[in-house]
């Protein structure tokens, strides 16, 4: 192989996952509701220094900040997906209390989100659900969480993109060797 082919590779699978480890866009607006109600999860506002009501700005690192009402629940979401969902009671997270974000990015393409398991839930159970593509429902009911304080993370990555059957690859292949070698003879 050629040292520009080589060259051109290694560049082509540094952006692909250079593009893979971002999911949200920086200043992605996110909106967000706890059981229904807009006004039951506060999003910080960095450039305010406070929450207000369902719409978290980005923080200058791009990540996002959401506060329940009460502040016994926390939500921190990271430019890489990463949705930490903190218990702030010490206690348990009693009763259900279902979170949807939204995402105001057209080109977004979520895929299913995943639970870590590092950080196991005690008792209780957290479930997540994709909408639509730029949007989430989790829905954590009687939720308990070791230790007090404590946190569980999940994930939210983009969706794959089909690719083509190894076969159909195989083939066009095949038909390019095939054709390359009538074309020097």
């Amino acid at each position: 192989m050629k040292r520009s082919s080589l060259l051109a590779a290694v560049a082509s699978l540094a952006m692909s996952v250079a593009a893979s480890a971002a999911v949200l866009v920086p200043g992605t607006p996110v909106t967000g509701t706890l059981d229904g109600d807009a006004a039951g999860l506060l999003g910080f506002d960095a450039d305010a220094q406070d929450y207000v009501a369902g719409l978290a700005a980005p923080l200058l690192d791009g990540d996002f900040e959401f506060m329940s009402a009460d502040y016994s629940l926390g939500l921190d979401l990271g430019s890489d997906g990463l949705l930490r969902l903190w218990d702030n009671t010490g206690t348990g997270l009693l009763g259900t209390h279902v979170i949807e974000l939204s995402f105001a990015d057209a080109a977004l393409q979520l895929g299913l989100p995943t639970l870590s398991a590092t950080a196991p839930l005690l008792s209780g159970s957290l479930q997540l659900q994709l909408l639509s593509p730029q949007s989430v429902r989790l829905t954590l009911t009687d939720a308990r969480i070791d230790p007090g304080y404590a946190y569980v993370d999940a994930q939210l990555a983009l969706a794959p993109v089909p690719e083509p059957a190894p076969a159909v690859l195989l083939s066009l292949g095949l038909l390019g060797l095939a054709l390359r070698r009538l074309k020097h003879r």
